[in-house]
């Protein structure tokens, strides 16, 4: 065992602070989605690029040049474009804060599980 010094950081510091970030970023993410919301109210969505005249030519030539992972990323490309657009954009800032803000929780429960060497002797 190692006598307990100043410079070593407590073992329960950090998971308070994780659960601190996790809650900072549930916060800002539900405070910039309604944000996003209220500004956008009046706005209209505008597309971004038109779409091909003829999308299931335009994919057959795409497959044809690149094969069906060009074709899988073209997919992945336009879906994600479209999570940005105006009227996904606050849906898609929630989604995300609470996804920053489980990974906190998460990983602030995992580090507050002592180990086997932190637990008192019996």
């Amino acid at each position: 065992m190692h006598p307990p010094s100043a410079s070593r950081p407590q073992p329960l510091a950090r998971p308070k602070l994780l659960r601190r970030a996790g809650w900072v970023c549930l916060a800002l993410g539900g405070v910039s989605s309604g944000l996003m919301r209220w500004l956008s109210a009046g706005h209209k969505t505008a597309e971004a690029l038109l779409p091909p005249d003829n999308p299931r030519s335009y994919e057959f030539a795409m497959e044809r040049i690149g094969g069906k992972s060009v074709v899988f990323a073209a997919r992945l490309n336009d879906w994600l474009d479209s999570l940005w657009q105006v009227d996904r954009l606050p849906c898609t800032l929630l989604a995300l804060g609470l996804l920053a803000a489980l990974v906190c929780f998460g990983l602030a429960h995992l580090l507050s599980i002592p180990l086997d060497d932190e637990l008192p002797p019996t």
